[in-house]
């Protein structure tokens, strides 16, 4: 749903996933960019659809290195929304990883179990 919401507004969105059939499934529901995150390091890969700006806004569901790895990928000044904190080694430094990212810590619908977890959907506004 976080894709559509995004397209509606008018955003471009990358998102991550395992395999090619997700990402066909996304580029259905109006992603512009699936990163295949098993076989690509999608901090770079996002980099490079941004021109090496970074996205403005990044949600993580899965929290601890993924949600660190998250503020490389994020614009200076951009947003992360997360409800992942309590997977977070050091929620407490997360502010400060290498980026000016703010976190948010928010809140969304996901299903329980390793199967549902995936890396951050991803908007870039420009």
């Amino acid at each position: 749903m976080a894709i559509q919401l995004a397209k509606i507004k008018g955003a471009e969105v990358c998102t991550t996933v395992g395999g090619a059939d997700k990402a066909r499934l996304v580029r259905q529901l109006g992603a512009d960019e699936p990163i295949l995150y098993k076989q690509t390091d999608f901090v770079q890969a996002t980099l490079n659809w941004t021109a090496g700006k970074g996205v403005d806004l990044a949600f993580d569901t899965v929290g601890d290195k993924t949600f660190f790895d998250t503020c490389g990928a994020v614009r200076i000044y951009g947003d992360i929304v997360t409800g992942e904190f309590e997977n977070c080694s050091s929620p407490e430094s997360a502010s400060g990883v290498g980026t000016d990212a703010n976190p948010y810590v928010g809140g969304g619908y996901r299903p329980s179990g390793a199967a549902s977890r995936n890396t951050p959907s991803m908007c870039h506004l420009d």
